[in-house]
């Protein structure tokens, strides 16, 4: 009979094996949800990047403003006008107006956005404009569904994705 022991017995390796199994998916988990933020810190980048980009339009032609209200309004803006850039090209406010919210509404349309304006009355009587950009399952209104940006009181819903940039 053997006794001292020489080597690792079979149950030191098992023990060893079994926490380096815990603490490799741990680090799994850990990259899992370090993708899901990137992914959601790019489309908050974007979406940020889309309204400056609408709001800077629209202060380059203010008097479309209206036009690009109506244009935005509705419930699926369109992504078609005619082109408004190059040398040849001679546009009028309203034309211009056109061609950007489609240009807007295209880019949206390819990263997986929706653009929206909605006109609300916020402290009374006051009557204000807000751009709503989202994505992935939430839609571009305010209501009490759980898939909308914001709630009725004009808080953001619980686990939506979207931003919210007020127009003037």
């Amino acid at each position: 009979m053997i006794k001292n022991q020489k080597g690792v017995g079979l149950m030191e390796v098992l023990v060893a094996l079994l926490v380096l199994a815990i603490a490799v998916l741990g680090f799994v988990a850990l990259q899992t949800r370090a993708i899901s933020a990137t992914n959601e810190a790019i489309n908050n980048v974007d979406a940020v990047n889309l309204a400056r980009d609408l709001a800077e339009r629209i202060r380059a032609n203010p008097s479309a403003y209206s036009e690009y209200i109506s244009n935005l309004s509705s419930a699926s803006p369109s992504g078609t006008a005619a082109t408004c850039v190059g040398i040849q090209a001679n546009c009028s406010n309203t034309a211009m107006a056109d061609y950007d919210t489609a240009d807007i509404v295209s880019f949206a349309k390819r990263n997986g956005m929706q653009v929206q304006i909605q006109s609300l009355t916020v402290v009374g009587t006051t009557l204000r404009n807000y751009l709503y950009i989202s994505w992935d399952k939430t839609n571009p209104t305010q209501g009490s569904s759980s898939t909308d940006c914001t709630k009725t009181d004009g808080t953001y819903t619980d686990g939506s994705q979207c931003i919210i940039m007020e127009l003037y």
